[in-house]
């Protein structure tokens, strides 16, 4: 039998912690909000907590990563309420070409959605090629970022290809999670198919999109606009006779006259 302190003790936690429970109960579930897109590094600050709605019943946390199999990469992160089965879903795709990571987690406790707020828990994409796996002499335009100017050709590098990378790649890239969309732009070296892949699951999906792919040095550069060409009206009037045929019109005219 318990002396009669340590019941007080015990009494009050369990008043505490049926409290809390209450609390948890009138207030609703409550998750981390939050959807952005970072260049290379998760960089997080003070992240807004929401209640969630009677029918939300999961805080979802989602993040997709897609890298030039190095330092360089953008990274999609979403967190919120959801409504949907507890799960977790991870998809990672290796490799000197284009490696990508996706994870999205539900999870049914309070700020439960808390796993991404650094870099600590994204992959560590590889960064060097085989030993076997010599440069050649390829040089492509490489870059990676969420607008057009991010990855022009005047702000990429310049990459010297491996073998198992033959051609110069160009394209784009959609990263979705739930109802939150990030275009990515990408120029790098890759696979001679330089096939469009996509990676889907039922709440965020990966798609990379082909523009060119080609075998030259530095080919993956966006061509420039084409040359302006200008047309004749139609609703013109009739052009006047050339200089000649006035000239012979005028002496025909004189000599009628004479």
């Amino acid at each position: 039998m318990l002396p009669p302190d340590s019941r007080q003790v015990l009494k009050g936690a369990l008043c505490c912690l049926l409290s809390a429970l209450l609390l948890q109960v009138a207030v609703g579930l409550q998750c981390y909000s939050y959807r952005g897109s970072f260049t290379n590094e998760i960089s997080l600050g003070q992240v807004p907590v929401v209640t969630c709605g009677p029918a939300q019943n999961v805080c979802a946390e989602g993040v997709t990563a897609l890298s030039l199999g190095d330092q360089r990469m953008v990274v999609v992160l979403k967190k919120g309420c959801h409504m949907g089965d507890f799960r977790d879903f991870t998809s990672k795709t290796y490799g000197l070409n284009l490696p990508s990571y996706s994870h999205a987690r539900f999870c049914n406790t309070s700020l439960c959605n808390n796993l991404y707020q650094n870099n600590s828990h994204l992959p560590a994409f590889p960064t060097a090629p085989p030993p076997t796996n010599s440069s050649t002499s390829l040089l492509c335009y490489s870059c990676i970022g969420t607008t057009p100017e991010s990855c022009s050709p005047d702000s990429a590098q310049q990459t010297r290809c491996y073998y198992d990378s033959p051609s110069c790649f160009n394209g784009t890239a959609t990263a979705t999670i739930g109802d939150f969309a990030v275009p990515i732009y990408l120029r790098s070296c890759q696979a001679g198919g330089c096939a469009s892949l996509t990676i889907s699951d039922s709440w965020m999906t990966l798609h990379i999109e082909t523009s060119s792919c080609c075998g030259k040095p530095l080919c993956n550069r966006e061509p420039g606009p084409a040359p302006t060409t200008t047309s004749t009206s139609t609703s013109a009037g009739p052009r006047p006779p050339p200089p000649t045929l006035l000239l012979l019109l005028l002496l025909g005219t004189l000599a009628l006259g004479g």
